[in-house]
């Protein structure tokens, strides 16, 4: 059933002319990366930190042709509470990722499951020195309350 709601997803994209795309890898129940563009993509094969088996399916690397701008695709895995020390570790190999695209066209997009204002024992400091080394934020949505 998963295979054909991302058949569907992959149809839609291309129907919306979004019909070049790199996608991870879904080892047993992990989640995937997809970037869909209408540029031809040019993938790079990234070196995971091999701490957790969530990582190196939720990262993913590549250029945009005509553009030559790079996107790099982050998903912060949702790490239960026996695993919830690795947040940090996890970061502090973006925040590397992020020192090593900072001079270049790049883009880094996702879910980072941190949010502005958090605490640093939730890694709310991490956000803040992407930002600090030069970094913009393009969107911010504010959190609604119930």
């Amino acid at each position: 059933m998963l295979k054909d709601h991302h058949d569907l997803l992959l149809a839609d994209l291309n129907a919306a002319g979004l019909c070049k795309f790199s996608c991870t890898t879904q080892p047993g129940r992990e989640n995937q990366l997809l970037i869909a563009s209408r540029d031809m993509q040019r993938r790079y094969e990234l070196v995971a930190p091999e701490f957790h088996p969530s990582v190196p399916s939720n990262i993913l690397e590549v250029s945009l042709a005509s553009s030559g701008v790079t996107v790099l695709g982050f998903r912060m895995p949702a790490y239960d509470k026996k695993d919830r020390a690795l947040k940090r570790p996890t970061w502090n190999w973006l925040l590397g990722e992020a020192e090593r695209l900072r001079g270049d066209s790049a883009l880094i997009v996702g879910d980072f499951n941190t949010a502005p204002g958090d605490s640093k024992a939730k890694c709310g400091d991490c956000l803040e020195k992407l930002v600090q080394s030069g970094w913009q934020p393009c969107l911010s949505v504010p959190f609604l309350s119930p």
